[in-house]
């Protein structure tokens, strides 16, 4: 995959830097800034994670499973209070076993350097800007094989869920970045490279694998079964392997909606944006209920009802497929994620780039325009 000078890839990767050192120097030339977390008050937050065990792999367990947090999500202390007395769930401690799940940005970074502290930030922002440029360039090169804009890609080279979560050292840049690697490679029908990628973009946040389920899902449907179970087995066995390490050395598996402070899976459609108002309708929680309305209730209604409708049709496509399987968990969505604005956008990218390569391949000029509007919420995240 050639990358061109001009091009989405090099603008994101450039720009990105920029901001980076931007906050680097106004912390002072600090470089820990970039693992802080982002929300005054809170303790720990993903990038900290990473570079905790990055920096301490057979230790770090201990570390995280002391932090305790009272996650208010912008409510007062009586309002957090009573909700959380609600949710039966008062106060939460982080489990080690979810944050070493994502382990395969910690071990870059652990190798990149050396296992030393002082240098991890620095290895974690260098393997965060490579995921970010290649994840930009495999898009660009799957738009223009559908022969639109490559420039296209700045939606999810941009997005706030990727773009700021390199800023902020979270394992989305290198994920979504290898799903997009996964997806080039099975268009090109390199079937053992892209189970590869699937299988690494696993080992980085576990929530890629919505993206290979719509990639074994399309295969298979279109009677390439033995693709599709390569798919398949490739992404999820060394997943499911890492879980049960973790189950020996932790006493639990990782999968769960979240670490300290995350609500479960919600049952009824949407119900985690209903759920914000639980503590009364007043404008922060109306405002704080917009947001997931506007970057991810209304993309994944449309996303569901082209997909779905595809699907009944009988058009087994490989970006029908993905869109389906990302869009189908945003109803779904924990009411924490829905009110924590950036902790949703680290969720969208997968529906972002889905909902690009859908409407490129049926040439829907419309909905490619309309994407352009996610952009406009970075805003929100700039620290």
């Amino acid at each position: 995959m050639h990358i061109a000078w001009r091009s989405p890839a090099t603008f994101v990767v450039i720009l990105c830097s920029l901001y980076c050192a931007f906050v680097v120097l106004r912390a002072g030339g600090n470089v820990q800034e970039l693992i802080r977390p982002r929300a005054a008050g809170s303790v720990g937050y993903d990038g900290q994670f990473t570079a905790w065990i990055a920096a301490d792999p057979l230790g770090a367990e201990r570390r995280i499973a002391m932090i305790c947090r009272y996650p208010t999500l912008g409510y007062t202390y009586a309002q957090a209070r009573a909700l959380h007395r609600q949710l039966g769930r008062l106060f939460d401690c982080e489990q080690p076993a979810y944050r070493y799940q994502r382990i395969l940005s910690a071990a870059i970074a652990h190798v990149l350097s050396l296992g030393q502290a002082e240098p991890m930030p620095y290895a974690i922002l260098l393997t965060n800007l490579t995921a970010l440029g290649l994840g930009t360039a495999a898009l660009a090169a799957l738009l223009r094989a559908a022969r639109v804009s490559a420039w296209y890609a700045l939606v999810y080279g941009l997005f706030g869920g990727i773009f700021f979560a390199v800023r902020a050292s979270t394992t989305e840049p290198l994920a979504y970045g290898l799903a997009l690697l996964a997806l080039l490679a099975l268009q090109r029908r390199q079937i053992g490279w892209s189970a590869a990628f699937f299988a690494l973009a696993a080992l980085a946040k576990e929530v890629t694998l919505l993206t290979a389920a719509g990639a074994a899902l399309a295969l298979w449907l279109n009677r390439e079964r033995l693709a599709a179970l390569w798919i398949a087995s490739g992404a999820l066995l060394p997943f499911a392997a890492w879980q049960a390490i973790l189950w020996q050395w932790l006493g639990s598996f990782g999968v769960s909606s979240g670490g300290a402070g995350a609500t479960p899976f919600e049952l009824l459609p949407y119900n985690g944006i209903w759920r914000i108002f639980s503590v009364g309708i007043t404008p922060a929680t109306l405002a704080l209920a917009l947001i997931p309305i506007l970057i991810g209730m209304l993309p994944s209604l449309w996303a569901l009802w082209r997909s779905t409708r595809d699907l009944l049709r009988g058009n087994w496509s490989l970006y029908s497929a993905i869109l389906f399987t990302n869009a189908a968990i945003i109803p779904f969505t924990p009411r924490s994620t829905f009110a924590e604005p950036f902790g949703l956008a680290r969720f969208l990218p997968a529906l972002v780039f889905s909902l690009l390569l859908y409407a490129a391949q049926h040439r829907l000029r419309r909905p490619l325009r309309y994407s352009t509007l996610w952009l406009p919420f970075g805003v929100l995240f700039l620290a």
